[in-house]
């Protein structure tokens, strides 16, 4: 029986792909001697690897100097010459067009209310770290759904790092096998949902193909509102 249901934040409770390439995209027209469409690709491209691989390996540092890092091998793998001011300013902007949250997915609330009202238990588990998400969790309106938030720079963990979902469980009351993880990432989330014991949903409203290398979750949904009936 499932007692608690965690959620991942970034793409599964609201579209944060679209608004990071969109803040990817303004920032990237700012570097003077380079392609705007392939230094976005390439911020985009190196992001990603970092966030779904390399975060959960390294120990908690400024969101500032993430970005910083992020945008200096940007530059460096797209032959374009930077100074440190330079990279600064970058990660500043970037920061400022990040603070645009996007509305959470329709079916966010009502699902998270109806989860609530049956006596389960909410936890979020992000990747993201607390300089960006508790801000970004706060404007969605939804934070008040979670009885705990787990973010790396807090607990020293990060997706799919099993003890991120055992602390979760472990701050919930419940065991790993009571407990349901729902995200985007084959990587982070199922991979990591499955390797800790979790039951683990991928939320793929695309219905993409899941690669034959990839964890193969326990079920696929569409939409939050599939969480009622495997909860149920």
């Amino acid at each position: 029986m499932i007692r608690a249901v965690l959620f991942d934040l970034d793409d599964t409770l609201c579209d944060d792909t679209g608004q990071m390439f969109e803040s990817i995209r303004e920032v990237a027209g700012l570097v003077p001697g380079g392609d705007p469409e392939a230094i976005a690709d390439g911020y985009w491209r190196i992001s990603h690897r970092f966030w779904t691989y390399e975060i959960h390996t390294r120990p908690p540092e400024p969101l500032e100097s993430i970005r910083e890092l992020l945008w200096k091998q940007t530059l460096d793998e797209a032959g374009v010459a930077h100074a440190p001011a330079q990279l600064k300013l970058l990660a500043a902007r970037y920061g400022e067009a990040r603070e645009k949250t996007p509305p959470p997915f329709p079916d966010a609330e009502h699902t998270l209310a109806q989860l609530k009202a049956r006596g389960l238990k909410l936890g979020m588990v992000t990747n993201g770290v607390s300089e960006s998400h508790t801000g970004k969790l706060a404007r969605l309106g939804l934070g008040h759904f979670f009885d705990t938030v787990l973010m790396p720079d807090l607990t020293g963990f990060a997706k799919p790092d099993p003890r991120q979902f055992h602390l979760a469980c472990e701050r919930l009351g419940v065991l790993p096998e009571h407990t349901a993880h729902i995200g985007d990432s084959l990587v982070s989330d199922i991979g990591g949902a499955r390797g800790a014991g979790l039951t683990a949903i991928w939320y793929n409203p695309e219905n993409k193909p899941r690669p034959e290398s990839a964890t193969e979750p326990h079920h696929t949904v569409q939409t939050l509102a599939e969480l009622l009936e495997i909860t149920g």
